[in-house]
């Protein structure tokens, strides 16, 4: 990962890290018993880990560091609430919300699809088999498809045209796509947008702040706790 890449990520984490995450908490639509259990159990976890610290520089910088492997190991890359707001506007991105069903009725980012990724009661947030097929046959549907081109020389499949080449209608693997969860803390779009990486798609965004950040910016969203 280039050096700017790294400082631009340490620097939104450390922006992000002891801003207010509360409000994702708030008001999040129906949700059953287990639901409201977890989000409970989310919190004290995530106010364990940020704020029981203290609140140091240590604390700080260990989330940073943490945050920043997880970007590396993942091979996204990381996008801000006003680059997520500008592709809102433009349209120009597969939104994913994975976060579960309660929490995306309740709030969620405008135009998201909501795919959950992960149990809330691992630590790691690690994806299931089946939250893969189904994240992934979402995504492939919500970007379509386009021309690629064979490349004789590679012997692969680009999307750059190639004159006289053999062509196919394949998905859209360079969509724009952003993925986010509930807040910094949470390591669902982590797991989201990895894997995401892995099957081959070259635009991959993690939103870290989620809909608390998104929420603390003041922007629209869309379902039930809409007034």
């Amino acid at each position: 990962m280039k050096k700017k890449t790294l400082i631009v990520s340490l620097l939104l984490t450390l922006a992000l890290v002891f801003g207010s995450f509360t409000s994702v908490f708030a008001g999040v639509g129906p949700a059953t018993d287990e639901t409201k259990k977890q989000i409970e159990e989310t919190k004290i976890r995530t106010i364990t880990k940020i704020q029981g610290m203290g609140g140091t520089e240590v604390s700080a910088e260990t989330f940073s560091i943490n945050f920043l492997k997880e970007v590396v190991k993942g091979k996204y890359k990381v996008i801000s609430t006003s680059g997520v707001k500008k592709s809102v506007k433009k349209k120009d991105a597969v939104i994913i919300d994975t976060m579960p069903a309660g929490w995306y009725n309740g709030r969620h980012i405008p135009g998201a699809k909501c795919q959950v990724v992960g149990a809330m009661n691992g630590p790691e947030f690690k994806i299931l088999k089946s939250e893969k097929k189904a994240l992934l046959k979402a995504v492939n549907k919500a970007c379509g498809k386009k021309t690629y081109y064979y490349n004789t020389k590679t012997k692969k499949w680009q999307s750059k045209k190639i004159k006289g080449a053999k062509t196919k209608k394949m998905v859209n693997k360079d969509k724009k796509i952003i993925v986010y969860c509930g807040f910094v803390g949470c390591a669902r779009s982590h797991q989201g947008a990895m894997y995401l990486v892995k099957q081959g798609f070259t635009n991959v965004y993690r939103y870290p702040g989620g809909i608390a950040a998104w929420v603390d910016g003041g922007n629209d969203i869309e379902g039930t706790d809409v007034k």
